[in-house]
């Protein structure tokens, strides 16, 4: 009798406002605290739209983990994002003009294919320092480059961000 109820399945809303859209936004704060706690990067200028970015990658990932197709995935990923950066940017007296999100949009397109081509080569095996090493020289500031935590981010990345996925997978 009990199979007989079909689970309804969640709409693309459903994830962007619901407890999925609110465990993503909270991924950002997880984020910059993982970059600001790295050795020597206390005081540096991390780029919260990058950060923002990274958190879009999570997202796409948990939820094509979480068995949604590669359209889906992209789709909730970029909506989530774009909703953060509009909210970030709105209480923090920021105009985000159309150019400006425009410009954002095809830059986290650009970070999105580069993360994940280089997530994939990891997950085979076949270039297992790449992805941290973009994450970890993208997160800078232009003309603020350190090699500080470089070591301690080869080290940490990853299971620091299979742990947030982990998390979001959950709610898929």
């Amino acid at each position: 009798m009990f199979g007989l109820f079909k689970k309804k399945e969640k709409s693309i809303d459903d994830y962007i406002d619901g407890k999925f859209g609110v465990e993503a936004f909270k991924a950002v704060a997880s984020l910059q605290n993982y970059f600001s706690n790295l050795e020597g990067w206390e005081n540096k200028n991390i780029r919260i739209e990058k950060i923002a970015y990274l958190m879009g990658f999570l997202v796409y990932a948990s939820l094509f983990e979480g068995n949604k197709t590669q359209d889906q995935s992209n789709i909730i990923s970029t909506e989530i994002v774009t909703n953060f950066l509009k909210q970030y940017n709105k209480q923090y007296g920021v105009e985000l003009t159309n150019d400006n999100l425009k410009f954002m949009m095809q830059d986290y397109a650009r970070f999105m294919t580069a993360c994940i081509s280089l997530y994939s080569a990891y997950l085979n095996k076949t270039d297992l320092n790449s992805f941290s090493y973009h994450i970890f020289e993208t997160m800078q500031s232009e003309g603020n480059i350190t090699s500080d935590g470089y070591l301690e981010n080869m080290l940490t990345l990853i299971p620091f961000l299979s742990s947030l996925k982990a998390d979001l997978r959950d709610l898929v």
